[in-house]
């Protein structure tokens, strides 16, 4: 008789626990967490909602900013991240991120020469032995600049210290990128040219080839120093002949 009536009462209970669940607005997969899709959770631990198996629950990498270094990819922001963030253009490679400076992801369609003219650039040392000219503290933001005020074909856009002044890449203003100096391109570029090149990858970009580059360390009135990443050395040559471009920028 006791267990008759403890079974009654245990009924009474349940019906109207159910009765109040029932008469509650259900909760939706958004407000449960479920709130991601199967490319949004690709390759990740994922849980399925019970009541629309098309949303999924998974943990996202958060992404954050990171310190640059040498063959972090650098976005339109200037920043460096753990992973690329959505909405943000890559626009260049870090090659020496104690002075921030970066590559940029492509070299010039075509190879351009450092000038037509024979003039000296006034402002610009003339580097006549190799180790001087990798050893220079003109940077080439300074040779940039001090080639642009030069005027004449030196500002055009067809030969190479007007053509890194007048890029947009990046969607930056003019006069953001400029001709790496000698040491740039010997201490900074090609001492880290693996990591660079990866970054180059990851970021869409061109790999640095097998080839001449120009610098924006002055040699003479009518040659300047240019890098052969095939032979590891830096040779001078005259300024009307035609080599690869790749600009740089600081950050």
């Amino acid at each position: 008789m006791r267990k008759y009536l403890l079974l009654c009462t245990a009924l009474t209970i349940s019906s109207s626990a159910y009765a109040a669940l029932d008469c509650a607005t259900p909760p939706t997969c958004e407000e449960w967490g479920f709130t991601m899709t199967t490319s949004d959770c690709a390759g990740q631990f994922s849980l399925k909602c019970p009541f629309d198996s098309g949303l999924l629950f998974c943990e996202k990498e958060k992404i954050t900013t990171i310190p640059c270094t040498i063959g972090s990819v650098l976005y339109d922001d200037l920043q460096c991240y753990n992973s690329a963030p959505s909405g943000k253009k890559a626009v260049a490679v870090v090659f020496d991120p104690t002075n921030r400076l970066a590559i940029g992801l492509n070299d010039a369609s075509s190879r351009l020469p450092w000038s037509s003219e024979t003039r000296d650039i006034s402002e610009l040392t003339n580097y006549i032995l190799q180790n001087d000219a990798v050893t220079s503290t003109e940077t080439g933001y300074y040779n940039n600049t001090a080639i642009i005020r030069m005027g004449g074909n030196y500002s055009s856009s067809n030969y190479v210290s007007g053509y890194c002044h007048n890029s947009r890449d990046g969607g930056f203003l003019v006069g953001r990128w400029w001709l790496p100096s000698a040491k740039e391109w010997a201490v900074g570029i090609y001492s880290n040219i693996t990591a660079i090149n990866v970054g180059l990858e990851k970021a869409g970009g061109t790999a640095l080839t097998m080839s001449d580059y120009w610098t924006s360390t002055e040699n003479s009135s009518t040659a300047a120093w240019v890098f052969a990443v095939d032979r590891v050395a830096l040779n001078t040559y005259n300024k009307i002949g035609t080599y690869f471009v790749q600009c740089g920028m600081g950050y």
